[in-house]
Order: structure tokens, then sequence, then C-alpha cells
């Protein structure tokens, strides 16, 4: 039994309505208007007071006709507000005929619309909305709500729209909520399926649930107070099908799945190009052509894990921000996949180091620095110095090997002592060994004389070391001043090659040596001046990069 005061605002309608539109209602249109007084949930139009009730068809092409310009004025005429019931003004399994027009129209009530058939275009722009649900329907025209203000929720569920809805630059104090709804579904010619672009929502965005647009779905700029949520949707539109360019998301972006039957999937690019994200972006168990969170900054974690076909993925991180990063090897995408130059975060998924060196070696430039200087300093920030100093070396020796045949030794010695610069030590004693052997055959040759004067005489003179001289030669002390220019222990000053000495062979004629050694070049003064300075100048080099590893060393 309905209440007295339903009853008595469905009469007041009906009465309003009668003046306005005459005395033409069909039985349909007069539902609406008692449903709309009810405060009870809509039954549809199979509860007509009196008589038998139709039967209504199921084909939306048959279902009861309810002119547009009777819920405009229904939505608009200040006498029939006050006979609406606050749960709104409810149409139920009709066939909304001709344009709804509410532009720029105050709204005091929510409009409700189930199991409805649109057959023209909505066009809500720059009105003022408290609420506004369309649900199991079919729109066959556009939807504009360009500027619009709506109080409260705007849902969109379990839809089809076959063209375009724009609702930008527009506000939402609630939810966006198109779950399960279907955009552009038999139209090829327009690019754009669902317009949000500078678009307030204080709530969430809910593209779920089955979500299909054949179009792009585009919001640029806007700011989402909540989640955006497209868990098992399908954005089918290419080359973009997710556009959030600028946009700001306080919650989470999942771009996930729920089950693996029915998973994400993207065909097109993802675009989150210069978005703030304040939570975090999970692609788990998705299928995504491409994701661009080229500049994009995310103050919680990244996952891609799980990913369906990540062979034929692309993952854009270019000049991003990231909290954290936390993926699989199984998930990374093909080489020149990959770009993460300008990438910067804090924490990222301790796996293997070779093959964190392998995802690095996924970009489509992997000569990039950055990337490489990035991980370095991850794994110094973690507690693994030994651990950057190695990324280094491994980049650096990737470059070197790019290099021509002369740079090449020069460039990986460089890398070499640049990952442990106490490994110049392990240089020093080889030049030392090095110059031990080849000044002690210099002195058994007499290739090396004293600088003094009147002992270089008498050397010349007897090709002998001279008695009392106060500085015998030391070959490995010689060698030894010369690896290290701050030694000083005087055999530099008092011994050198003597310019006067005859080239000879490295071993007398007849020595068991000499075969082996003939292929070697004589030890000439210039050779062996040579080989002098060429250890000296190794040594300077070498004494200064030890230099700065202790001083580092100290700092540390």
């Amino acid at each position: 039994m309905q209440p007295l005061s339903d009853r008595a605002r469905a009469t007041q309608l009906l009465s309003l309505a009668d003046k306005n539109f005459g005395h033409d209602l069909s039985d349909p249109e007069k539902q609406v208007l008692r449903d709309s007084a009810s405060s009870d949930e809509p039954k549809g139009p199979d509860d007509f007071e009196g008589g038998e009730p139709p039967k209504v068809s199921d084909d939306p092409k048959n279902r009861p006709h309810v002119r547009a310009e009777l819920i405009r004025w229904l939505a608009t005429d200040p006498e029939a507000a006050k006979s609406i019931d606050p749960l709104g003004i409810r149409v139920v399994s009709a066939t909304i005929h001709g344009e709804l027009n509410l532009e720029a129209c105050r709204v005091e009530h929510l409009l409700y619309f189930q199991n409805c058939t649109f057959d023209s275009w909505i066009n809500l722009q720059y009105a003022d909305f408290r609420g506004l649900f369309i649900q199991d329907s079919q729109v066959t025209g556009s939807v504009e709500a360009d500027g619009s203000n709506f109080r409260g929720q705007l849902r969109l569920r379990d839809s089809a729209f076959s063209q375009k809805v724009s609702v930008i630059q527009a506000r939402v104090a609630g939810d966006v909520d198109c779950a399960g709804s279907i955009f552009c579904a038999f139209r090829d010619d327009d690019p754009d399926g669902l317009l949000l672009d500078r678009t307030t929502v204080d709530g969430g965005v809910y593209l779920s649930n089955g979500f299909t647009s054949h179009a792009t779905v585009r919001m640029l700029g806007i700011q989402i107070g909540g989640d955006l949520t497209c868990r098992n949707a399908r954005l089918l539109s290419t080359p973009i099908s997710l556009a959030l360019d600028g946009a700001t998301v306080k919650g989470k972006v999942l771009l996930d799945s729920a089950t693996e039957m029915n998973p994400f999937q993207c065909l097109g690019q993802a675009r989150f190009v210069n978005a703030h994200i304040v939570g975090d972006l999970r692609c788990t168990g998705s299928l995504i052509r491409t994701l661009n969170c080229n500049l994009m900054k995310l103050d919680g974690e990244l996952t891609w894990i799980s990913m369906q076909e990540p062979r034929k993925s692309r993952l854009w991180l270019n000049g991003a921000s990231l909290r954290s990063i936390h993926d699989e090897e199984n998930s990374w995408p093909a080489a020149g996949g990959l770009t993460l130059d300008g990438l910067t975060y804090v924490e990222l998924t301790r796996i293997d180091l070779d093959d964190r060196i392998k995802w690095l070696k996924l970009q489509s430039n992997p000569d990039q620095p950055q990337p490489w200087m990035q991980l370095a300093n991850w794994a110094v920030a973690m507690g693994h110095p030994d651990e950057g100093r190695h990324i280094i070396y491994l980049f650096r020796r990737s470059q070197a090997i790019e290099g021509s045949m002369i740079e090449i030794p020069f460039a990986l010695s460089y890398a070499w002592l640049d990952e442990f610069q106490f490994r110049s030590l392990y240089l020093i004693v080889l030049f030392w060994a090095f110059g031990s052997v080849i000044f002690w055959r210099a002195r058994r040759m007499n290739s090396m004389a004293p600088s003094e004067k009147d002992a270089y005489i008498k050397f010349v003179k007897s090709r002998r070391e001279p008695e009392g001289y106060i500085q015998p030669f030391k070959p490995f002390v010689y060698a030894l001043e010369n690896c290290l220019p701050v030694v000083k222990l005087g055999q530099d000053d008092a011994w050198a090659p003597d310019p006067k000495a005859e080239p000879t062979d490295w071993f007398p004629k007849g020595s068991r040596w000499a075969d082996w050694t003939n292929w070697l070049p004589k030890l000439t003064y210039r050779r062996l001046s040579f080989l002098r300075w060429a250890i000296i100048l190794a040594g300077w080099l070498l004494a200064l990069i030890l230099a700065g590893a202790i001083g580092e060393r100290f700092k540390s």
C-alpha cells in the first residue's frame, strides 16, 4: 500500500503535468511521475496503478517512450520539485525520446535512469546536478556535460554509449563510476570515448568490472581525490588507449587484473606523462602494450609483475621520479622496450646484480650514463658500495668496447682502476718488478752509469762501477724510486742510462737464453731512457690515484 504522502505528491505531479502538457500523458510517463513522487525504490512500468500492467519487451527498441521534454520539465520546474521524493527523478525501462537538454540548468534532485534507451544526445553542459545515474542503459547519441557541477555521484554503470561522453572541466563531488560500461563500440570516426580533461573529482574514478572502450579514454590534467581503478578493464583503442598527461591522482592507480581469465588490457599507450600519483601504480597480471610514465612523479610504488605477453610490452620511464619499483625478470620487456634515462628511485626490488644489469641493457639506448649511475647510487645507499663501483665499471667497460682499438685498452684500464682505486698498487708492483728486471739487466750490460762527473769518467775508462762510489747501483731500489716519485733513496740521482753505451743484446751470444731473446730489440740508450720515463710517468699517475683512494678511505 502506497503511503498517503506519496499518493499526495503523485497526484500533485500529475495535476501539474496535465496543466503543462495537456491530457496527452502516456501511461509510461505517468509512471515516471509516480515513481519520482514515491519514497519506495522504483518498480518500473510494470507497476501501473489499476488494471492489468502492460508487458514490456526485453528488446530496447520496444520499450515504451517517455518524452525528454517531460523529464526536463520535471527536473527544472520549481513547483514540480516540491512533489519529488528525495530519492530523485526515476525513469525505469523506458525509451527517452528526443534530445534531453538540461544545459545551464540547476537540478535539485538526483536523476536516475535504469534499463533505459536514449534515442538522441544528452546535453548537460554547464548544468548543476545533485547527481546523475545511468545504469543498464543504452545511449545512442553523445553525452555533453562540459563545465557541469555534480554535487554527488556521476554513475554511468553497465551501460552502452555509442558516441563520446564529454565531461571536460567539470566538478564531481563524489565518484565517477563507469564500471561495466561499453564506450563507442560501433564508431570508428571519433578517436575519443570518455573525456574528463581538467575535471576535478573529489572521489575516485572507476573504469572496472569489464569496462570496455573502443576509443581513447582521455583525462588530461584531471584531479582525482581517490583511486583510479581500471581493474579488468579493456582499453582497445590505438595508438592511445588511456591518457592522463598532467593528471593528479591522490590515491592509487590500479591497472591490474582480479583474475587471469579477464585481465586488464590496454592495446595502445597508457599515458601518465608529467602526472603526479600519490599512491601506488599497480600493473599486475595485465596486458599492456605501452606504459608511458615519462616525467611522472610517483610517491608510492610501481608494481610490474605477472605481466601477460611482456616481450611485446614497452615501459617508458624517462625522467620519472618513483619512490619504489617492484618488478620481476619474467615481466620485463624485450630489448629496446625499456627507457630509463633520467629515472630516479629510492627503493628497488632486490635481485641478483647480474640480472639487474640485464635490466639496464634492455633500454633502447643502453649507453645512457644516468640509469647506470642511479643504480650504482642505489646500491651504495643500500649499503653495497662494492656493487655500486662494479656497476660503474661495467658501464664504462661497455662504453670502452665501442671505442677504437687504440682507445679500448686505456678506457678499460681506467674503468678497472676507477672501480677499486687501490688496484693501482697492483700496477705499481708490476711496474716495479718490470723496471727491476730492465735496470738489473741494463747494469749487467754496463748501460747504467754514475751521474757524478768524476765517477762517470772512471766508469767510462773501466766500464765498471768505481770503487768507493758512495751509491752502489741497486736495480730494485732504482726501479722503486722511478715507480713511486715520492720515494727518494738517492739511486735516481746517482745513476742514469749511459748515452755512450753501445747497443747490446739482452744476453751474450752462446748463452742458453740468447736463442730465446733474439726477437727482442737491442737495448740502446734511447730505448732505456724511454722505458725509464714511461715508468716515471706511469708511477706519477698511479701515485695520484693511490693518494686519492687513501684520501677517500679516510674521508669515509
